[in-house]
This record gives C-alpha cells, sequence and structure tokens, in this order.
C-alpha cells in the first residue's frame, strides 16, 4: 500500500512539472528580470532579440518613469487575432495611466494595437509625458469582422507627450465612425480633460487604411510639424473634431493621400508652411458625425474629394500662411460656407474655394507645373492639372483661373498672352454646380491630334487642342467656347469662313460630335466663333473647302441643342473683307438689321442656312429653288443691267465732249 501511495505521489508530481514546463506566468519585469511576452514591466528594459508574441499584448506597463529601449529589435504579434469592437484589443504595449514612459528604438507589427496609451476610466487618471521616438509600428489591426477601433498609436486622454521621428504605416482597420480603426496616430480626448499639449513631428506616417494623424474630441494646443504623410487610404492630417482647437500644423510634407491632405473642423488652428500636392478622389472618407453629409454625400461613403487644404464644421478663425497647395484633385484650397475669421496670406495655390488670401483673388502665387511659387497675381504660366497628353505634342499651353461669381464663370484670355502663344481660345464660360470656388483652366494647343482620342477630327483641321478643368462635366452647365481661325489659312486652303466647325470627343460614346458654331466677329486678321459643348475635352477646329470637300471624311455625329436659336443668336456669315477693326454684331440686333453700307463700313453679315445636322453651308449648297432666290436672282440681274448702261452711257459722254 505504501509503495502504491509513493508511486503515486511521483507521477503527481511529474504532471505537475509537465504541465508548469508548458505555461509561462506573466510576471513584473525590468530592472534587471528579463521581460518576456505579455510581462508587465516595472524597471527599465532593453531588449536583447526579437519577442515573438502569439498571444496576448507584448509589453503592459505596469510603472511610472520607465524606458522600453527596442535596441533595434521587434515586438511580433504573429497574427493580429480578432481585433472586433473597441475595446481592449491585444496591443505591442499597452499603458493604462502610467506617465512618463519613453518607448523607443523599437519594431512593433501584426497586433491589433501597435501601441495603446490610456487614461484611465475608473479612477478618471491621465496619460502625461510619453514620448515614443525612432519606432517602426507597421502592419498592425485588421479589416475583417465588425468595426474596430485599432490604429497603430492609439492614445487616449494623452497630456504633453511626444511622438517623433517614428514610421507609422500600413496599419488597418474596420468602421465608419469618427473612432473607427486604421489610423497611423490617433489621438482622442476624453470628457472633461480632453487631450493638451502634444507634439507629434518628424514622423513618417503612410499607406494607413484610413488616416495619417486623426484628432477627435477636445484635443487642442499640439503642434503637427516636420511631418512626411503621404498615401493614406481617407486622409492626410485631420483635425475632424469640431473641438479639435488651437493645433499649429507647421512644415509637413503632405501628399497623394487619397481625401483632404489638411481637414480642420475646429477653430483657432495655424496652418503653415506646410507643402500639400496630390491628394486624390476616392475611398470611403469616414469620421462625419450622424447623419452629416457632404456634396451629396452620406456617413460612410464620402470619397473624400482631393482637397488640399480643408476648412470646415466649426473651424472659424483659422490662420492659413505660406503653404503652397498645388495639383490636388479636387480644390487646393477651401473654407465651407458659414465658416468665419479665416486669414490668409503669403500662400500658392492653384483652385480655391471660398478663400482668398489677403489683398489677392485666390491665392497670392500661382502653381508651376512643378508646384513651386509662380507669379504673384495673374493669369498664365503653368498650371497645376495634370495633363494627360503627351508631352511632345503639345505645342502651348496655357493656364488661368477663373473668378466664380454665383456659379457663374467667364473668362476672356489676355489678348497679348494670345498672340505670344498662338492658342486659338479666347474666351471660356459656363455655369458650375459646385460650391462657389475658383476654377483653374488649362489650355493646351496640339502639333497633331490628342494622343487621348482613337481617329482624327473631320474634314480639314485648323487646330487641335485640350481643355481640362478639374470638375465633373455633370456639375458644369451652359459650357461656350470662343475661338478664332485665322483668315489666311481660310482663304489658303478654299474654305468658306461659314464652314468652320468644333468638333469634341465624346468620352462616353467615343467619336467626334460637331457643336453648333455661331460666327462672333470678323477682322483682317480672325474670324471668330461660339460654340456651345456638353463638357471639357478634346477638341477640334476644322472646316470643309477646296480639295478636302471632295475628299471630306464623313460628318461626325452632330450635337443636337435642347433649345431653339433665338433670333440673336443666328450664325452670321461676313461678305467682304472690313478694311477698319473688328465688329460684332450687337446681341440685340436681328439678322434683318445688320449694317449694310458701303466698303467703308467694315462688315457686312447675313443669316447663314444650316444643313439637316446644324452646320452652317454656304456657295451652291446654300441656294434654293423658291421665290425668294429667284427674285433674289432677277434682282442681282437687274442690278447688273443698270451697271452696264451706265457705264456706256459714261463711256458715250466722255467721248462727246472729247
Amino acid at each position: 500500500m505504501y509503495l502504491i501511495m509513493r508511486q503515486s505521489s511521483v507521477i503527481l508530481v511529474l504532471l505537475l512539472l509537465a504541465v508548469g514546463a508548458g505555461t509561462v506566468s506573466a510576471k513584473d519585469c525590468g530592472g534587471g528580470i528579463v521581460c518576456e511576452c505579455g510581462d508587465t514591466v516595472v524597471g527599465d528594459w532593453t531588449l536583447t532579440k526579437d519577442m515573438v508574441c502569439p498571444e496576448g499584448h507584448g509589453l503592459i506597463i505596469g510603472a511610472d518613469d520607465i524606458v522600453i529601449d527596442g535596441n533595434g529589435y521587434a515586438i511580433d504579434g504573429v497574427a493580429q487575432g480578432t481585433c472586433d469592437g473597441f475595446g481592449i484589443a491585444r496591443s505591442g504595449i499597452y499603458n493604462k495611466a502610467y506617465d512618463g514612459i519613453t518607448i523607443r528604438n523599437l519594431e512593433i507589427r501584426n497586433f491589433c494595437n501597435g501601441i495603446y496609451l490610456r487614461y484611465d476610466d475608473e479612477t478618471g487618471d491621465k496619460v502625461e509625458r510619453i514620448t515614443i521616438e525612432n519606432c517602426e509600428i507597421h502592419h498592425n489591426g485588421a479589416d475583417t469582422g465588425d468595426d474596430n477601433g485599432v490604429h497603430g498609436i492609439k492614445a487616449i486622454g494623452v497630456f504633453e507627450s511626444t511622438i517623433r521621428n517614428n514610421k507609422v504605416h500600413d496599419n488597418k482597420g474596420k468602421g465608419d465612425s469618427c473612432e473607427s480603426g486604421g489610423n497611423g496616430i490617433f489621438v482622442m480626448g476624453i470628457s472633461g480633460y480632453g487631450a493638451w499639449d502634444n507634439l507629434i513631428t518628424g514622423n513618417e506616417i503612410y499607406n494607413n487604411a484610413k488616416g495619417g494623424f486623426f484628432t477627435k474630441m477636445m484635443c487642442r494646443d499640439t503642434t503637427v510639424s516636420h511631418n512626411e504623410v503621404y498615401g493614406n487610404g481617407q486622409g492626410g492630417i485631420i483635425l475632424r473634431c469640431k473641438k479639435s482647437e488651437a493645433h499649429t500644423i507647421v512644415e509637413n510634407n503632405v501628399y497623394e493621400n487619397y481625401g483632404s491632405g489638411i481637414w480642420v473642423g475646429g477653430p483657432d488652428n495655424i496652418i503653415r508652411a506646410n507643402t500639400v500636392t496630390g491628394n486624390r478622389d476616392g475611398g470611403p472618407f469616414s469620421g462625419l458625425g450622424e447623419g452629416e453629409t457632404e456634396y451629396g454625400g452620406v456617413k460612410g461613403t464620402v470619397g473624400g474629394n482631393g482637397w488640399g487644404i480643408k476648412i470646415c464644421r466649426e473651424a472659424h478663425n483659422t490662420e492659413v500662411i505660406e503653404n503652397t497647395a498645388c495639383g490636388n484633385d479636387y480644390v487646393d484650397i477651401e473654407v465651407c460656407e458659414g465658416i468665419t475669421g479665416t486669414a490668409g496670406s503669403e500662400n500658392t495655390c492653384g483652385t480655391t474655394g471660398n478663400f482668398n488670401d489677403d489683398g489677392n483673388s485666390g491665392c497670392t502665387y500661382r502653381c508651376s507645373s512643378s508646384g513651386d511659387a509662380g507669379d504673384g497675381g495673374g493669369d498664365g504660366g503653368d498650371g497645376d492639372i495634370t495633363t494627360t497628353e503627351d508631352s511632345d505634342n503639345i505645342k502651348e499651353s496655357y493656364t488661368m483661373t477663373i473668378p466664380d461669381v454665383d456659379g457663374f464663370v467667364e473668362q476672356e484670355i489676355d489678348p497679348g498672352d494670345l498672340l505670344e502663344l498662338k492658342i486659338p481660345v479666347t474666351m471660356i464660360s459656363f455655369e458650375s454646380l459646385r460650391a462657389a470656388m475658383d476654377v483653374v483652366v488649362r489650355v493646351e494647343s496640339l502639333h497633331d491630334t490628342s494622343t487621348g482620342v482613337d481617329v482624327p477630327a473631320p474634314d480639314l483641321v485648323y487646330q487641335n487642342f485640350n481643355l481640362d478643368v478639374p470638375i465633373p462635366d455633370d456639375d458644369i452647365e451652359d459650357l461656350t467656347i470662343r475661338f478664332r481661325v485665322e483668315n489666311w489659312w481660310m482663304e489658303e486652303n478654299g474654305i468658306d469662313s461659314m464652314n468652320i466647325s468644333l468638333y469634341w470627343w465624346d468620352e462616353d460614346d467615343p467619336g467626334w460630335k460637331r457643336t453648333p458654331t455661331t460666327p462672333a466677329s470678323y477682322d483682317e486678321t480672325y474670324a471668330s466663333y461660339e460654340s456651345s459643348t456638353q463638357g471639357f475635352s478634346h477638341y477640334a477646329i476644322a472646316g470643309v473647302g477646296g480639295a478636302k470637300a471632295a475628299t471630306s471624311t464623313p460628318a461626325a455625329t452632330a450635337y443636337t441643342q435642347t433649345q431653339t436659336q433665338s433670333p440673336t443668336q443666328s450664325q452670321l456669315q461676313p461678305q467682304s473683307h472690313p478694311q477698319s477693326q473688328s465688329q460684332s454684331l450687337p446681341q440685340s440686333q436681328s439678322p434683318d438689321q445688320a449694317p449694310v453700307s458701303g466698303r467703308d463700313a467694315g462688315t457686312t453679315f447675313r443669316t447663314a442656312p444650316q444643313d439637316a445636322e446644324g452646320a452652317m453651308v454656304s456657295g451652291n449648297a446654300a441656294e434654293g429653288n423658291g421665290e425668294d432666290d429667284a427674285e433674289a436672282v432677277m434682282a442681282h440681274h437687274f442690278i447688273a443691267a443698270y451697271s452696264l448702261i451706265g457705264l456706256l452711257a459714261f463711256a458715250y459722254a466722255l467721248n462727246t465732249f472729247r
């Protein structure tokens, strides 16, 4: 019996040892005690190798004023696991309300949160004096399952802390609320306290699913400076909350994010000396307040139009100083309606919405093709619209900013620029359905057919050109283009001035479409025309005449007007070359009232007939067999007969008096 009991005791001891060998109990560590996965750090600790932690947190902070030095090593969560919800998801480093913590020289990957700093929701204790520096925090979070609140660095109720010189990238998340996951660095205040006096500087924040840097709920007195923020899925630097106050956003390089480069929703912020370029449309922009919409989008579905700098919600008294915002898909600098106290000075941009620098319309300086400052004020020069045309095919380009007054946009091109650049377009006007903003228009005069179309335009082409604006065609109505054609070209090619048409390339139904074209004026050098078209695209000015008329390409599909032309829109054909300055038919004057005078009176106009497609016709094609034509021919013969009689009488008188 004794032997049996002794053997049983030995077996029990062996089993306990076996179980203990497979389980490592979490412990306090640091200060000379080796830290392992799931331990609570209560003293300084420097890693000597990578830590691989497939379950739970990597390390848990358990005391104030300690340093965790990664020494170039990593804490690897292996697989994020379940990151659903907004609770305490597994984190590479987790700190609840301990102050004076430094985390440096450490790589953290494959957790739900990279680093999670949070206040104590039971005692209300804040988190203060945290430093995170020289770390790489990446590939944390998850975009599957339910909504979540996981981020690269998640900081709630944090004060007087510094996040500097880190790489924070490729972190994921899911959801459409302000707290939803996927930001590189996420800072959130707490009720009654907020999150104040923090510094975010020198970080490289890129390719995160949501924003690069994102704030919510009473964050204030924070400096965001010298960061490089790019490639993020739903914005670069986002002060989303309407109580995100008194931030200084200075000297950041924010580019090629989807959505806004810099978005400010709260008051009394300073945005200074940032470079904000190439931010793009697209991606489900989350973070709108409950029930809010933006440009027709609903919560969680707004693509985040490619704004450069956007000032909205309650962002009153914002200073916008010395920024360069160029080449953004939508608008470079925009202030929402109802926002007051915005002060701008010495900015460089291409497009604005409800924003002007002091003493300027729009920005003080214009964007150049390189994104640097151009000349102060004025029009012309290279612009910030990205061209799709092959550079070898661009003869000349011209970019102008057109002021938007109550939705109507109109601009004539400076005559000096027309002479210098020899571009055919002289005026553009249209109705903008977007909120009031200045609009950049780029005109490209081409050597040959645009590389963006499949076939050349019909007829004999005088000039191919492109027009582009950063506004969708659906938001444009009543687009009118005025252009001009040199008289010598029409004479050399045997083209009647009434046989000039403007063709535009229809992207939706690929092919050239002829637009209604009306003569506007005529002088000794140019014939000018106006044409109505459906949108900005590739264009060709062409005519039929001479040798080309016999071998002309079949006519393109005609663009049909939805309204009947009024008499004041009748097409007018010049009957003789003027000997004096250009004349235009007054809009209030009908064709029957067109000026008819001698050779010193300049141009005489008559109504031009149209073919079935709305194109102007001339010559024999314009003559009919009706009674009016017969009477006109008879009158012509009578005039010729009386002229001959007069000449014979004059000759007889000379011979008689001689």
